[in-house]
């Protein structure tokens, strides 16, 4: 979901792309914190994309990644 106060005016969200800030690393999925600080971007050519937004998430939201990658 991308919060409707960075969401671009034009497009759809199959035009974008969600990059996700990992703070560490883990070797086992089970003991990993949900990633924060999530990137709006948008395919320009190649390997470049531009940043159009960025948010942090809320705790309600953490607490449900979590719990979704605890099951």
């Amino acid at each position: 979901m991308v919060p409707a106060d960075v969401r671009p005016a034009k497009g759809q969200l199959r035009d974008w792309y969600i990059l996700w800030e990992v703070e560490e690393w883990y070797e086992k999925p089970k003991s990993m914190v949900p990633p924060t600080d999530p990137f709006l971007l948008k395919h320009v050519v190649g390997e470049f994309y531009a940043v159009l937004a960025e948010w942090d998430l809320t705790e309600l939201e953490k607490a449900v990644m979590a719990e979704l990658r605890n099951r």
